[in-house]
């Protein structure tokens, strides 16, 4: 895993928000030296404020709707609906009582934070096999890495990448539902409907 180690722990669940955010307070007062501006410093305790107060991070959060109508055509095509996501536990907490019906359409949720291990571990993906055949899973998500491992762990991979358009995060549905209809029938599903 390439990500800092802060934040493989506090998605890992390793450490509580607020612990994270005193050890960061602390470590900007002890080292002046790592900004070259005062800009700087609050620049980053901005942003450290937005990812590890979780009442701040949530607010940034919003579903994309051309994702949840993806979801219920998913759900009511039949297919059991698993999140396997790294997200802290505290933040995800509060994201499922701000969004109940979205969360609602899912059979399981796996969340990094809970379960202390985070993609691409491949214990992460064990979560789900344990309970599905691997070659009857249909993994989407957005980083290569999280798609290999799931392949390694005989999953079915759909990258999911943003439409053209600057600055896009919002994934190109169309793309997902072209590689789900042309990966279903290796997974025992059949596609009756595509718009």
């Amino acid at each position: 895993n390439d990500l800092p180690h802060l934040i493989t722990e506090w998605l890992r669940g390793g450490q509580p928000n607020a612990q994270i955010m005193q050890t960061i307070e602390q470590e900007m007062e002890r080292h002046p030296e790592w900004f070259a501006t005062r800009q700087e410093q609050q620049l980053v305790t901005s942003i450290a404020n937005l990812m590890f107060k979780p009442e701040n991070f949530i607010q940034s959060c919003h579903p994309v709707p051309e994702m949840i109508h993806f979801v219920r055509q998913c759900k009511q095509k039949g297919y059991q609906l698993y999140v396997l996501s790294n997200w802290d536990a505290e933040s995800f907490e509060l994201l499922s009582k701000k969004y109940p019906d979205l969360f609602d359409l899912f059979d399981k949720i796996i969340i990094s934070g809970q379960v202390h291990k985070i993609k691409p571990d491949p214990e992460m993906f064990a979560l789900v096999t344990k309970n599905i055949p691997a070659h009857s899973c249909i993994f989407i998500d957005d980083q290569p890495e999280n798609i290999d491992a799931a392949q390694r762990a005989g999953m079915h991979g759909i990258l999911a990448t943003p439409r053209r358009a600057l600055l896009s995060k919002t994934p190109d549905v169309q793309k997902i539902k072209t590689e789900l209809m042309r990966l279903e029938p290796l997974c025992g599903h059949a596609c009756t409907t595509q718009e």
